[in-house]
């Protein structure tokens, strides 16, 4: 779970750089709503399961080129560490618990936040009317035009917004907001939400959520604005200016963020794309989102793989010198104390055979005595015979 966990991390982080360079050329290339669409590319990569190791296994021919106990004993300090610390296990534990708090108490304060910001436009709001299940109100705590309400679909307006909006320009206000209840972007915002409290730890993932929110808002305003004439996109602008803020809550969408106004009148001024371009633009997204997750999926399939057949490979080894089958670490630990006892035999081995010579060396002098006190001996015995 860990391993699975770091990787998607890592893969997810990279895909958001790999967005981040992309949005702007596919922006000016094939508009808005595609770059927008790529942004689905790191989400799907962070839901995505483990995926089971299509790859083949080592194969039993390899495992028995070479005989298993040569393998082991040539290894055995290799397996020590790569099965060895108790402590990396509990390092690994440690990291997660910091992440998992982390990611769960930043998520819980922003939400927070969204709810406690809701509940206060709501307590002074006036409901104007229900259309397609969406309940407009008047509120006196909002700047602009805002898109709230995750199970709960709502539109929020400025409690002036009858004055300071022309006609057409609350129409135009109106479809934009109703457009994010119909293409789902609360929800997408929340489950962005979840994404940057898995990267809380990662300033590259608060940009990148940043800039999904800005590329959101540019989809939506092409979404609205499509079809229509110079004039419509021209009092759009004006309600954009009109409904400018500096803050906006966490998951809503407001009508216009100031700090995107200006790139926002720049885009939409642009004229539509041509059909052709834009399935072109469609098709290139769903290419890139398609192969950017199955790559980085495959990477990280492609890791497992090597952790497991590096037990398969060594698994033979450890059951011939055990008799039975075992994991790495006690594998190791085995062939630790297969080499000690060795050592100790020898050593054993060694003194006994010192002792060997002691005795032989001594047996040497003493029969070398018993041969000195025999010929003196027999000295007198001899003696006379020699002098008759």
């Amino acid at each position: 779970m860990t391993v699975w966990l770091l990787g998607s991390l890592f893969a997810t982080s990279f895909l958001l750089t790999l967005v981040l360079l992309l949005r702007g050329p596919v922006l000016r290339s094939f508009g808005p709503k595609v770059a927008y669409a790529l942004w689905a590319l790191p989400a799907l990569r962070l839901v995505l399961p483990p995926l089971p190791a299509w790859f083949a296994p080592v194969p039993s021919v390899l495992r028995g080129a070479v005989p298993p106990v040569e393998i082991a004993a040539a290894s055995s300090h290799a397996l020590a560490a790569l099965a060895s610390p108790p402590t990396g296990i509990m390092g690994l534990g440690l990291l997660f618990t910091i992440w998992a708090a982390g990611a769960i108490g930043w998520f819980a304060w922003q939400f927070a936040r969204y709810q406690i910001s809701l509940g206060r436009a709501l307590r002074g709001a006036t409901l104007l009317g229900r259309e397609c299940r969406v309940d407009v109100l008047v509120s006196p705590l909002v700047t602009g035009p805002m898109a709230t309400g995750i199970w709960t679909k709502r539109i929020l307006l400025p409690t002036d917004f009858l004055d300071r909006y022309t006609s057409r320009e609350r129409r135009l206000a109106l479809l934009h907001e109703g457009a994010h209840h119909d293409r789902c972007e609360i929800l997408a915002n929340l489950f962005a939400l979840v994404v940057l409290a898995a990267h809380w730890w990662n300033p590259l993932a608060h940009v990148a959520y940043r800039c999904f929110r800005a590329d959101q808002e540019l989809a939506c305003d092409a979404t609205v604005l499509s079809g229509v004439d110079v004039d419509d996109r021209q009092t759009y602008g004006s309600a954009l200016l009109k409904s400018a803020s500096a803050r906006t809550t966490t998951v809503a969408c407001a009508l216009s963020h100031k700090d995107e106004l200006r790139r926002r009148l720049v885009t939409m001024m642009r004229p539509d794309f041509g059909v052709g371009r834009r399935i072109t633009g469609a098709s290139s997204a769903l290419i890139v989102v398609l192969a950017g997750v199955a790559l980085t999926a495959t990477v990280q399939a492609g890791r497992l793989r090597d952790m497991d057949n590096l037990s398969a490979w060594f698994a033979p080894a450890v059951t011939e010198l055990g008799g039975e089958q075992r994991d790495l670490t006690i594998g190791a630990a085995g062939l630790d104390r297969f080499a000690a006892e060795s050592e100790r035999d020898a050593a054993r081995m060694a003194a006994q055979a010192q002792m060997g010579v002691r005795d032989a060396k001594r047996m040497g002098r003493d029969s070398e005595g018993i041969s000195r006190e025999l010929t003196r001996l027999t000295l007198p015995l001899t003696g006379p015979h020699q002098h008759r």
